[in-house]
């Protein structure tokens, strides 16, 4: 039985040759579906670690990742549950977004929404980092979720929950 493994399918990858050494593993050079080529060392192939040159990510990312943001509560770029969750377990000042910055010796107050990090300053005074970071939340967070709750989520549950005077579903009433 020969360990060489061309000709072999890996996922989107095809081995068409060994081509050396790379520390103690064999590399191989592959041809992906889309035509592009990249070398990949034996223990990627077989593990399945490496199954394509990256457009299998790209197409998962553009064709499963938007239903999946949604199924996890992603809005608007914005997971919806974190927003409304409560303290991390390793919270040390009893506000989320507020930490303390050892090397400056002050408190941090930063917020993310939408994807954006906005950092809103150091302070001495624990109390006026939580000030700052509750005011930003009232501005970024307060009129998003009161749109979610209002608009969104009401349109989300009317298509997934329809009148039960639907007819097995076809559009028309009893």
């Amino acid at each position: 039985m020969s360990n060489d493994l061309t000709g072999q399918r890996f996922g989107r990858l095809t081995v068409l040759k060994k081509v050396g050494i790379k520390g103690k593993n064999s590399n191989y050079l592959c041809v992906c579906d889309c035509g592009n080529e990249l070398e990949v060392i034996r223990p990627s192939l077989v593990d399945g670690s490496t199954m394509s040159c990256g457009c299998l990510k790209a197409d998962l990312d553009k064709n499963i990742g938007p239903k999946l943001k949604e199924l996890a509560g992603f809005v608007e770029g914005t997971c919806v549950s974190v927003l409304k969750s409560g303290l991390s377990k390793v919270n040390k000042s009893g506000v989320k977004g507020v930490c303390w910055d050892k090397t400056r010796k002050k408190w941090v107050a930063q917020i993310t929404f939408k994807q954006k990090h906005y950092n809103l300053g150091r302070y001495s005074d624990i109390e006026q980092a939580k000030k700052v970071r509750k005011i930003a939340e009232e501005k970024l967070f307060g009129e998003f979720l009161e749109w979610y709750e209002k608009e969104y989520k009401s349109k989300v549950d009317n298509a997934n929950n329809p009148p039960d005077d639907d007819l097995e579903g076809t559009g028309r009433n009893q």
